[in-house]
């Protein structure tokens, strides 16, 4: 939605208040894409790490066959989803475009008053209806106040931290591999990586948070709403490894040892 149409909606906002709002959606757009790159990088890890485990002869000559580049891909995959994760729930500082922004703007007056308005409702069943996404006065309270209850203005010693600690745990438990593993070149650090199913809780929350935004900041219907669904589309991407594999391999004994998923270290 552009400048004009946000006037069109909310006509009688003020131009600094309207370029506020502006500021906003799109700080959002920019949650939203980081929100898009962890769940499709978790779907295809996620299918890769089901798909072992469901045929048994893959998942035996697979690390046998050792296919180059494989170990390579899976790193890669961990890192953006983490790094990707912890950019979105950043601390804003002056100039980052991240979650803890937007609760800054919603305690703007003017701010505030436009996602609520009921002409700004009006538009969000227009655009987002479609997707299922409610559009009453009470449903838009409820979203901003799950926003509010989980992302904190900002991260630091002074900063008062959300009632819900889901956001504050899952940042604690990717930490220490941000800094040590990703971002720093650091002594090494034996470090505790979280186990599949909390990082499948941490994907699963960034993919909540992104479809929180998008409905109060009325943004781009065109990426709603991330979900672990497409899982199935994109993990395609194996499908020629693994017949590969099964094709070669059909008519000889199995290795006894299984093709092991661990986060790179």
């Amino acid at each position: 939605m552009t400048h004009v149409a946000v006037k069109t909606v909310l006509c009688n906002l003020p131009d600094d208040e309207c370029a506020k709002l502006e500021q906003a959606r799109h700080i959002a757009k920019r949650v939203i894409r980081d929100a898009k790159q962890i769940v499709h990088s978790w779907a295809v890890l996620s299918n890769f790490q089901r798909r072992i485990h469901e045929d048994e002869m893959v998942g035996k000559w697979l690390p046998i066959e050792n296919p180059s580049g494989l170990i390579e891909v899976i790193d890669a995959l961990y890192l953006t989803a983490i790094l990707a994760f912890m950019r979105m729930t950043d601390n804003p500082g002056t100039d980052r475009q991240t979650a803890c922004s937007l609760v800054g703007y919603l305690e703007n007056e003017a701010v505030y008053r436009a996602v609520t308005d009921e002409r700004w409702l009006q538009e969000i069943e227009r655009q987002l209806g479609w997707a299922g996404v409610p559009a009453t006065s009470r449903d838009q309270s409820e979203r901003i106040g799950w926003l509010l209850a989980r992302v904190p203005k900002g991260w630091g010693r002074d900063a008062v931290e959300p009632g819900c600690r889901q956001l504050v745990d899952a940042r604690g438990a990717l930490r220490g591999l941000r800094n040590h593993r990703f971002a720093h070149s650091t002594p090494h650090i034996n470090l505790d990586w979280p186990s599949v199913q909390e990082l499948a809780a941490i994907m699963k929350f960034a993919a909540e948070l992104s479809n929180t935004v998008q409905a109060i900041f009325l943004v781009d219907s065109a990426t709603l709403q991330l979900s672990f669904t497409v899982e199935p589309m994109l993990g395609g991407v194996w499908d020629d490894l693994f017949e590969g594999i099964r094709r070669r391999n059909v008519s000889v004994p199995s290795p006894q040892r299984d093709f092991q998923v661990v986060a790179p270290g």
